[in-house]
């Protein structure tokens, strides 16, 4: 399993990671055809600026239920918190696996805890949060 640092949490199911990918890999894994951005950074303890590519990231197998109440958007803050929570625990590392680019661009990961091990997509499926988020099940034409 690969390392990543996750750098932005845009909203429930999209954020920025830095997959830390050589140029050869990010080809292999087709990320030029991603969306992605380039940030600088500084190490700790160091004066030099390094620059590094993140790639926004959809969390694998999570569909949202078009909810607009007032309830289902204090869930929303509540799961975002808590997956936040879990980002913050690991340090922003994190372990992933890509499992392909949807139609927008963004990259289809599943994103793990690189303690536990833990999936963190599942954050999102638990039952406190069964009214605003369900299980992806591709159609079928």
């Amino acid at each position: 399993m690969k390392h990543g640092f996750v750098t932005h949490i845009e909203s429930e199911l999209n954020l920025d990671v830095d997959f830390g990918l050589s140029e050869s890999e990010r080809k292999r894994f087709l990320l030029d055809n991603a969306f992605s951005n380039e940030y600088s950074y500084r190490e700790v303890d160091k004066n030099n600026f390094k620059v590094g590519v993140t790639h926004r990231v959809r969390l694998r197998g999570i569909e949202k239920i078009q909810n607009k109440g007032r309830k289902e958007q204090r869930l929303i803050v509540e799961a975002i918190n808590e997956f936040r929570n879990a980002i913050d625990r690991c340090g922003g590392f994190v372990d992933y696996h890509i499992t392909g680019i949807d139609v927008f661009g963004r990259v289809i990961t599943d994103l793990f805890d690189p303690v536990s091990k833990k999936r963190l997509n599942d954050i999102f499926l638990q039952s406190k949060y069964s009214r605003i988020f369900k299980k992806y099940v591709r159609r079928q034409a």
